[in-house]
């Protein structure tokens, strides 16, 4: 299911006009922020190993525009990653860790991973926001499943 949906939102994004691409750009504004993480968060509520994946993509992805608009320079994430001062991020070990996983499921959607790694991945995103000042913007975690505030070992698993 995950690669099909993959399959598609690749085939929309190669098939869209200049024009599609700009309307579907970087999040540029606290809102826009505040929605794509509410979405990661409902994502990693889910039981289903699909879901963890896009939630990685997605927080990877946030954290892409944020550097964007931050200023920091470079084509790639990764080329960004490297001009980050680890003083001004934390997590930025942490942060690698999560996009290798990330470009791991890019390259392999139907590999699994574990819950627990897909949580140390989101909240290693999770203080990456934190530290570079973007998390006071976004809406807390649903009660229901504080993705912040819980380890990986308190999370059903099923």
């Amino acid at each position: 299911v995950f690669y099909r949906v993959l399959l598609l939102w690749y085939y929309k994004l190669v098939s869209a006009s200049p024009q599609q691409l700009a309307e579907t750009g970087p999040a540029n504004s606290k809102e826009e922020i505040q929605e794509n993480w509410k979405n990661i968060e409902s994502l990693m509520q889910s039981q289903n190993p699909s879901d963890w994946n896009m939630a990685v993509l997605a927080a990877d992805a946030l954290l892409d525009d944020i550097l964007k608009i931050t200023g920091y320079g470079g084509t790639t994430m990764a080329e960004r990653l490297k001009i980050v001062d680890p003083i001004q991020l934390s997590a930025l070990d942490r942060v690698w860790s999560a996009h290798r996983l990330r470009n791991a499921i890019a390259h392999d959607p139907t590999d699994q991973h574990t819950r627990e790694t897909m949580v140390s991945a989101v909240n290693a995103y999770r203080q990456a926001f934190r530290d570079l000042g973007f998390m006071a913007a976004l809406a807390p975690a649903p009660e229901n499943l504080p993705v912040a505030e819980i380890s990986p070992d308190q999370l059903p698993i099923g």
